[in-house]
């Protein structure tokens, strides 16, 4: 008796190709999010927006599609809220990474005067207050940042995807040449990760041997 449903050998668009032999059935992912390629969002068609996001492209399209639907509505980034300038340089939005990242350093530094202090003076009771009430300001600078990526974030990213897809759009010839661009220049980039934690690990260990 033969099967009635047969598997075909092509992957679908954007899609994960047939997984087998490990007891589950085949999964694809559909990187427009359940949008139709040639839905418009902001001048800009799903398709091409998905080639330019790139990694998680059905996660952010929806939201961008309910962004232009709704400016005013809000909807969190929980990512962008837990690591923010990583997940800014992750996703290539390098202008306000470096702007978020010098930020985040001058709002360290109260922190960092804290610990000095600390080491120069350990004989000291107590911490000046100056430098307990700087760093309580920073920190709560701090996490107001954090929330604005974490509520805005989408936003922000929408406007640089729909912005660089345009760029691209209007240097690209033709189909072919707009996918090489999107592949170059969109995306994200995973070198970041590496780069952050291996920058993490670095300030940990430079802190335990410097209280040592």
């Amino acid at each position: 008796m033969q099967q009635e449903a047969r598997t075909s050998n092509q992957t679908p668009f954007g899609g994960m190709p047939p997984m087998s032999g490990f007891g589950f059935s085949p999964v694809s992912i559909d990187p427009l999010g359940g949008l139709q390629a040639d839905e418009i969002i902001d001048d800009v068609s799903a398709k091409d927006l998905a080639a330019i996001v790139g990694q998680n492209s059905a996660y952010y399209l929806p939201r961008f599609k309910a962004i232009q639907e709704n400016p005013k509505k809000k909807i969190p980034n929980f990512s962008a809220f837990i690591f923010s300038v990583p997940w800014l340089f992750f996703r290539r939005m390098y202008l306000p990474g470096i702007a978020m990242l010098l930020a985040n350093v001058a709002l360290y530094l109260p922190n960092f005067f804290m610990i000095l202090y600390g080491v120069q003076n350990p004989d000291a009771v107590q911490i000046p207050s100056v430098y307990i009430w700087a760093n309580m300001g920073c920190t709560l600078v701090m996490w107001a940042l954090q929330l604005v990526l974490c509520f805005w974030g989408n936003q922000i990213y929408m406007k640089y995807c729909i912005r660089l897809t345009k760029e691209l759009k209007s240097q690209a010839t033709s189909d072919q040449e707009f996918s090489e661009l999107a592949q170059k220049r969109g995306g994200v980039r995973n070198v970041f990760i590496y780069i952050f934690v291996g920058l993490y690990l670095i300030s940990s260990f430079s802190s335990f041997f410097f209280y040592v």
